[in-house]
């Protein structure tokens, strides 16, 4: 059985919101998520939590956050970053999973289709070798940039709705991506 591993910053939100999307839709994947700079285990926020639930997702009520071990890495055949610097991390850190790490968003509009294993496909991306500049992120809820907020408007509202749009950008990204593995 292929491996997948979502990879965010504090495996709170946006790499639960992958697995919990991606295991939904492929039961027959071993699917993970980790953070590259998680607090051990605490539990899902309200927030996730909400968002998920708006998108009509299992709420996975085991979760607990956890850091990025070799374990995962070496497990792992495809590694799906939210974010270039979750990349960056790897590259830096897990020199030898370089290649098999990438942003989501990347990965929708390269990884290809086909017969062979999902290994073999990654492999031939040469992941290592592409700049970082090409890839692009997926909001991080918990840091909205570009939202200005209005005086008259709940501050927590806001932030609710940033993690309901994170979350159906992933849904529809791991929508796109989930027949190609």
């Amino acid at each position: 059985m292929p491996s997948i591993l979502m990879l965010c910053t504090g495996n709170a939100a946006r790499s639960v919101m992958g697995e919990v999307v991606l295991q939904s839709m492929r039961p027959d994947l071993v699917v993970s998520s980790a953070g590259t700079l998680a607090i051990e285990g605490q539990p899902l926020s309200i927030r996730t939590r909400n968002a998920l639930e708006h998108i009509e997702m299992q709420v996975p009520f085991h979760h607990r956050s956890r850091e990025l071990t070799s374990q995962d890495v070496d497990s792992a055949d495809l590694i799906v970053a939210m974010a270039r610097e979750h990349v960056r991390y790897v590259r830096r850190h897990y020199p030898t999973a370089a290649p098999r790490t990438a942003v989501l968003k990347w990965l929708v509009e390269e990884l290809p289709a086909g017969l062979e294993p999902l290994n073999q496909r990654v492999g031939q991306l040469n992941i290592e070798r592409v700049d970082l500049d090409e890839m692009q992120d997926v909001i991080d809820p918990a840091d909205p940039v570009g939202i200005t907020m209005p005086s008259n408007v709940n501050r927590i509202e806001v932030e609710m709705r940033a993690y309901v749009e994170c979350a159906l950008e992933i849904r529809d990204l791991i929508t796109k991506l989930e027949s190609r593995l």
